[in-house]
């Protein structure tokens, strides 16, 4: 009998401390659930805000390197999406080399709070990765102005939005950082068509150097008076570049495409002009830069054509990865603007080309004159 009594006192002990330990477990779980609670209730008030919300966007980290125009192309975005109450930051946060992405939240919250920021939200993001390796992550943090964590999302390969967008380059990397947050803020597609965008956009024109109304009205003009003149006006086709390099092979091949589509009467120049185009994320800046070199290339050599064109393709020599870009400027006789055209993985003819050589290149800017030209 005192065997049974010991045994029931020790079965008794025992479920005694499982019971406490138990309680231990569920008094945690339920203070890290409380702990949880506020950022979920300040994602939902984020949430329940949408295109209302007002956000800084802070220069974006590209491979260690923070930029303003990655943050302007996320903005611009943005705008397309609906978002009206956007700013730009200039002062860029530097994550701390000690402080790994997952532990940004705090740093930069209190970074934004000595900012006196203006607006409820505020944006940080980094692109990793290497030209070898690729893009390997796209991370966003999302902070309101006390500094309090809102969102923070990293995107790797395996992730489902990562790759169903496949990001390969800065762009495509803001288009997956924008659709990851627009769907938290319950916004449509900013590609879709129609989208206009906002004073953000309208910054960044002036500061690309996109023409004003009446020039551009003036090139539409002139691309009338050359479909008019349909396979009878003389084109002369000066070598495409590529990357420093021009190739000469390109400009005949590209005459002959469009001697065969009957579009114009194409030469291949024996010229071959070269320009100094600085990079930049800003595509439209590279393209006008070009546009703008090679209108007064045309003005001091004035060609013995009715019209020319220079193409500049986003393609490394010798590889047979998809161009980044495409660029295309045609100049009549006096140096004018008639074509500044560009296409990149966002259009639809750059897609169903999908460019991987000089050739394609070629074919996609036949496409592209063939366009104005029908």
């Amino acid at each position: 009998m005192k065997r049974y009594v010991q045994s029931g006192r020790q079965w008794m002990s025992r479920s005694l401390v499982w019971g406490m330990i138990l309680l231990g477990c569920l008094a945690a779980a339920v203070l890290a659930a409380d702990q949880d609670k506020p950022e979920q209730e300040r994602l939902a008030s984020f949430k329940a805000r949408g295109a209302e919300a007002s956000l800084t966007i802070y220069p974006i980290a590209l491979a260690g390197r923070t930029m303003r125009d990655v943050g302007n192309v996320v903005g611009m975005l943005l705008e397309k999406a609906g978002m009206e109450s956007l700013e730009i930051a200039d002062t860029a946060f530097e994550r701390p080399a000690d402080t790994g992405f997952a532990d940004v939240a705090e740093v930069f919250g209190k970074f934004v709070c000595d900012a006196g920021l203006k607006t409820d939200y505020a944006l940080y993001g980094e692109f990793v990765g290497s030209p070898r390796e690729g893009v390997t992550e796209v991370c966003t943090l999302i902070v309101d102005k006390t500094g309090q964590c809102v969102w923070l999302d990293r995107q790797k390969p395996g992730a489902a939005d990562f790759d169903r967008v496949q990001p390969r380059n800065p762009m495509s990397c803001c288009v997956l950082m924008v659709e990851r947050l627009r769907t938290q803020l319950n916004l449509p597609d900013p590609l879709r068509e129609g989208t206009q965008g906002g004073k953000l956009a309208k910054k960044w024109s002036r500061e690309t150097g996109v023409p004003d109304e009446t020039e551009q009205a003036a090139i539409e003009q002139r691309q009338k008076t050359f479909k008019l003149a349909g396979a009878s006006a003389s084109l002369a086709i000066y070598p495409p570049r590529l990357g420093a390099q021009v190739d000469a092979e390109g400009a005949a091949h590209l005459a002959e495409l469009l001697k065969k589509d009957k579009l114009v009467e194409a030469t291949a120049a024996k010229e071959q002009p070269q320009f100094d185009i600085p990079g930049a994320m800003n595509e439209q800046r590279v393209l006008w830069d070009l546009a703008r070199q090679f209108r007064a290339y045309v003005r001091k050599n004035p060609p013995a054509t009715e019209y020319v064109l220079y193409a500049d393709y986003m393609l490394k020599p010798g590889t047979e990865k998809t161009a980044a870009a495409v660029h295309l400027v045609v100049c009549d006789r006096a140096g004018n603007w008639v074509i500044v055209d560009f296409q990149n993985s966002h259009h639809g003819d750059f897609k169903s080309i999908q460019p991987k050589s000089r050739a394609d290149c070629d074919r996609l800017v036949a496409k592209r004159l063939g366009g104005y030209l029908r």
